[in-house]
């Protein structure tokens, strides 16, 4: 699983939905894959997928 590359900033992207997984492409290459989720409001986020001051403030203390 690749981790948060700056180049993948607003690109064009295409998804493929199966039941169980959402896997996310930009031309032929795979960068990310996620368990499909059915719960309205429920979230999927890889860490190493985020911005580091984004991720910062994800696990930033109470």
């Amino acid at each position: 699983m690749p981790v948060f590359r700056s180049g993948l900033l607003k690109q064009a992207f295409w998804l493929n939905a199966t039941p169980a997984t959402g896997r996310i492409y930009r031309d032929l290459e795979l960068v990310a894959t996620h368990p499909r989720l059915f719960k309205l409001g429920s979230r999927s986020t890889i860490n190493g997928h985020m911005l580091p001051q984004a991720l910062g403030y994800k696990i930033r203390e109470p």
